[in-house]
């Protein structure tokens, strides 16, 4: 049921299921502690793996016309052109933003500069800092790469993702 967002503007932010898996594997067992598994399990597994990640987006696919306007953006598309996908993502949110100011952004969110800033805590939140600062894999920013699931995901799982996706995803899960 998404009636909650009758009247607002929903910006969804999507991701290729299979590096969006990866990525909350290490949240889950290196900054927020939830799951103890190997990855392999968790991509299988009903709290975390990938039905339920389907599930969401399928559930969004068929609600887009619940909020008053509904946009679709991906971490891919922020990485062939941040600075326009940034400023699409803007207007849609009704900011009229210059050009200079997108690419000051961009370059501010740069991965090394915004990998310092976690491991030098100056946002001051518990979500953006390291779990562990000896350990990589507990930051918040942590490869900053767009389909290295590969690196990290058995040729089993991939086959196994990709078959969910064939079988239950949708138009966002496919995007990619």
């Amino acid at each position: 049921d998404r009636s909650a967002y009758r009247g607002k503007r929903v910006l969804l932010l999507g991701r290729d299921i299979r590096d969006n898996l990866v990525s909350a594997y290490f949240q889950a067992t290196r900054r927020i502690n939830v799951y103890a598994g190997p990855i392999s399990a968790l991509i299988r597994d009903e709290a975390y793996g990938i039905e339920k990640m389907l599930a969401f987006y399928r559930i969004w696919a068929a609600n887009r016309h619940v909020p008053t306007a509904f946009e679709f953006l991906t971490y891919e598309d922020l990485h062939r052109d941040a600075a326009g996908t940034l400023g699409r993502a803007l207007a849609f949110l009704g900011a009229d933003v210059p050009e200079a100011v997108l690419e000051a952004a961009v370059d501010y969110c740069r991965f090394d500069n915004l990998r310092r800033a976690e491991l030098e805590d100056r946002f001051k939140n518990d979500a953006l800092r390291p779990a562990r600062s000896d350990d990589p894999g507990a930051f918040k920013v942590r490869e900053g790469k767009v389909g290295n699931f590969g690196e990290h995901l058995s040729r089993d799982d991939i086959a196994y993702v990709d078959a969910a996706n064939a079988a239950r995803g949708c138009e966002f899960t496919r995007s990619t």
